[in-house]
């Protein structure tokens, strides 16, 4: 697949940003040395049961040997001793160094499986290191392509206004429902609340909403654009049915009356109350 002007040239803006540390080369350093290391120890209980089994092989055969010459002593061929004991002897001496290989292999195993522990703890203090480093890297790519984002947005935001401006003038559902869930945050600042069994919303600003001289402009032309239909529809509020007089609501009036009260606790007379 052949890259694109576009393509090309966004990889060799992000390689300007993305330069390796020196965390990642020692990182690579490490890994390959516990590589080796690791080939180097599971090739080892090969060699081990080889030397055991040469150490085992040898006592049997000394054994056999002894037993030969115990058995040739009954014979009444004569015995060369000297041949037998030198035999002998040349096992003893290839068990002994059998013996000793299969020793220093074992403990070859163990100084190395340490050493293993030891460049283990090195990578992951490495690890750390690298996750800092890349998490560095990640922001400022990420701070390039925010910044691209909110570039390429210009366009986006005067059509998005654009449809503001229309269903503010004739309301339109779909329109409504669009304008709820058409949310576009900085991605270095996206929060999401979420809630159970509702999905979420993110609480970040939305970009979209963003007024710029492009969104005003944009506005103002669909303003202009719909003004003969957002006349008719303001005609059409400001009718209001017509009431006949008798119907219609007459100014209040207070009204009252004069009571004359007796007893003993009577009023004094032409008091008035009003009911």
């Amino acid at each position: 697949m052949t890259d694109t002007p576009n393509t090309s040239a966004d990889t060799n803006a992000l390689a300007k940003i993305v330069v390796p540390c020196e965390s990642f080369q020692r990182l690579d350093a490490l890994l390959e040395k516990k590589r080796r290391l690791v080939a180097r120890i599971e090739s080892l209980p090969a060699e081990i049961t080889h030397a055991h089994d040469t150490v085992a092989a040898l006592q049997a055969e000394a054994t056999g040997a002894e037993i030969e010459l115990v058995g040739a002593e009954a014979e009444p061929a004569p015995i060369d001793f000297e041949r037998h004991e030198a035999a002998l002897a040349a096992l003893a001496k290839q068990e002994v160094e059998a013996e000793l290989l299969e020793r220093r292999l074992r403990a070859r195993l163990d100084a190395l499986e340490e050493q293993a522990a030891v460049i283990d703890e090195e990578i992951s203090v490495e690890i750390r290191i690298v996750s800092t480093d890349a998490a560095d890297i990640a922001g400022r790519v990420l701070d390039a392509l925010a910044a691209e984002l909110d570039v390429s947005l210009v366009p986006v935001r005067a059509v998005y206004a654009k449809i503001v401006a229309l269903t503010g003038i004739v309301p339109i559902r779909s329109v409504q429902d669009f304008m709820i869930s058409a949310h576009l945050s900085d991605p270095r600042r996206s929060l999401m609340r979420y809630f159970p069994h509702c999905g979420g919303s993110d609480d970040a600003p939305n970009l979209l909403l963003v007024t710029t001289v492009q969104t005003e402009a944009a506005k103002a032309a669909v303003h202009a654009a719909m003004e003969p239909v957002a006349k008719a529809l303001r005609a059409t509020r400001s009718h209001v049915r017509y009431v006949r007089l008798d119907k219609r609501p007459q100014p209040y009036r207070v009204k009252s009356e004069v009571i004359t009260e007796s007893g003993p606790r009577s009023r004094p007379t032409g008091e008035t109350v009003i009911r």
